[in-house]
């Protein structure tokens, strides 16, 4: 079924033999353009393994991001930046590939139809409010309780596609989103919690319960993104519209944050001129770690079921992990081991589940299709039968 993606039109499948074409497999050829496929793999195992790639962009990004923010940027800067920076390479990809209607990406850069500027506006507009949601969140909140309320993200994400994109809930997606939710509380060890951490001093900090919400909110805000991909799929949105979309709040959002708030209201912090050349590495670490998991993302969500893609995308708990172990030099502690492990076999029971899948598929497509080479071979002996039949009573 899940081939039937790139076109929309549901084609019977074992209606052909070896030697021709499978209609099914038909793709948007700008699109395969972008990224070549192995043989292999499936599209939607091939999507699940761009997420994973995905997930390590977005991870590289975020300590970039760190390692940025040290320097004095805001990270509304670092948004409106990589903004530019993707928003400049899209734009210019929009003038090389077309929609399906042979018309330039550049001139219908939300799409052509009504329903595809829905999706892509709202795609834009809904990535923008959760970005709103995150950095406010990550703004009055300790790392880790943000991290483990925005770990919600695949929890939602499978009770909404279930909702909107009627797809089946399986137990294993069942334990493996629970196993994400799991690991990333004992990675994040959020202090609502454990508590907080002390170092001789009893100190108590008192959060906002703004902070909280928006968390929530954020989370929610994820699920909606990954919802909205997967209709994109399924409706034959360009990936570079999408990412377009992206960029074109992204820039909004981010300049009303970093410059009309501080300006108008004294609220926030302002842009600033990087002071050094690192900084400026920084940032092209920032652009070009961000922009590559975006695309990544953007392209392979289309092709995979909206809940497997969120669990899959929490691969990113790990990798974050790793490089605050080999970047940060942060020792890691039995907690944080046990919830890394948990987040592994919460990888390894969707990649168990999608090749029993993947097995039960080419079984059924065996029996599909020696059924019909029998029912062929039938119909010939049939024919044949027929011809001297008529033959015979040509002669009498």
């Amino acid at each position: 079924a899940h081939n039937n993606i790139d076109t929309g039109i549901a084609i019977p499948k074992g209606k052909y033999n070896n030697s021709m074409k499978d209609p099914t497999t038909t793709t948007d050829k700008s699109t395969t353009m972008l990224v070549a496929q192995p043989k292999c793999l499936s599209t939607e195992s091939y999507s699940l393994l761009l997420l994973v790639v995905s997930s390590f962009f977005y991870s590289g990004m975020a300590c970039f991001v760190q390692l940025a923010t040290r320097t004095g940027i805001p990270s509304t800067e670092l948004v409106f930046m990589r903004g530019v920076f993707q928003g400049a390479l899209v734009t210019a990809a929009m003038f090389f590939y077309n929609d399906p209607d042979h018309v330039q990406l550049i001139r219908r850069p939300f799409g052509s139809s009504p329903l595809v500027q829905k999706v892509v506006i709202a795609r834009g507009a809904v990535g923008g409010l959760g970005f709103l949601f995150y950095y406010y969140t990550m703004s009055v909140l300790p790392i880790g309780d943000a991290t483990t309320l925005l770990s919600l993200n695949p929890v939602i994400t499978v009770l909404a596609a279930s909702v909107f994109l009627k797809e089946a809930i399986h137990a294993s997606h069942v334990f493996a989103a629970a196993a994400c939710v799991a690991g990333s509380v004992l990675i994040a060890h959020p202090t609502f919690l454990f508590g907080p951490e002390h170092d001789g001093n009893v100190t108590t900090h008192h959060y906002p319960a703004t902070g909280y919400l928006t968390a929530f909110l954020g989370a929610c805000c994820g699920a909606a993104v990954y919802i909205l991909i997967r209709s994109a799929g399924k409706a034959g949105v360009h990936v570079l519209q999408l990412l377009f979309s992206w960029c074109f709040f992204g820039l909004l959002y981010s300049a009303a944050i970093g410059m009309l708030l501080p300006w108008a209201f004294g609220i926030g912090n302002s842009f600033v001129l990087p002071a050094s050349g690192v900084a400026w590495l920084y940032i092209l670490g920032v652009c070009v770690f961000g922009s590559l998991g975006h695309f990544f993302m953007n392209y392979a969500a289309r092709h995979a079921p909206a809940g497997l893609a969120s669990i899959v995308r929490s691969s990113g708990i790990l990798w974050s992990y790793l490089l605050e172990v080999l970047v940060f030099h942060q020792v890691p502690q039995r907690v944080t081991l046990a919830g890394v492990a948990l987040v592994v076999i919460a990888l390894v029971a969707i990649a168990i589940e999608k090749q029993h899948a993947v097995h039960q598929e080419k079984e059924k497509q065996l029996r599909e299709d020696e059924a019909n080479r029998l029912e062929l071979q039938s119909n010939a002996y049939g024919s044949i039968g027929d011809d001297d039949d008529t033959e015979k009573a040509t002669l009498l």
